[in-house]
């Protein structure tokens, strides 16, 4: 929708839709539903650009969206408990992140790409290395369910 309008700008999306990123540049978004398909989008125009079919139901819904700031790379967080990762033009995957005992509501690519955290149920923030896949660093401050993360424009904080 236009935020200023109200409109409807974009075609629909078939299933429910789960999760929306942008690329770092807004001149893309991707938009991900519960029938298993990524849908890229061009911003300006609403035109589809590219459907990648990137998950099946074994992993229940993705909670959760994100490009690297490069647009080379889609990841995202699941109710299984797991981070995928894919190739964004092909629909490849590339890694799978495993550790979380409990559904992934929220996942953030650090600014330089280097690095992806994700939030989950279990209330355990992961920090991984995108190259690696291993687990950098888990933060466990929180007694319950950690649904949203963000990385600050420095990826300090």
């Amino acid at each position: 929708w236009n935020a200023e309008t109200g409109a409807e700008v974009y075609a629909r999306q078939s299933g429910d839709v789960t999760s929306i990123a942008f690329s770092l540049d807004g001149k893309h978004f991707v938009s991900g539903s519960r029938d298993g398909f990524a849908i890229f989008w061009d911003a300006a125009t609403g035109k589809k650009v590219r459907t990648l079919e990137v998950w099946d139901e074994s992993f229940g819904d993705a909670w959760s969206l994100g490009i690297s700031p490069d647009g080379k790379l889609l990841v995202g967080g699941f109710e299984d408990g797991e981070v995928r990762m894919w190739d964004a033009r092909t629909g490849d995957m590339v890694r799978e992140f495993a550790g979380h005992d409990g559904a992934v509501h929220n996942v953030r690519f650090f600014p330089d790409g280097t690095r992806v955290v994700s939030a989950s149920d279990e209330g355990d923030v992961k920090i991984w290395d995108v190259k690696t896949g291993h687990e950098v660093r888990t933060i466990t401050s929180h007694p319950r369910n950690v649904s949203s993360v963000d990385v600050s424009p420095d990826g300090k904080r």
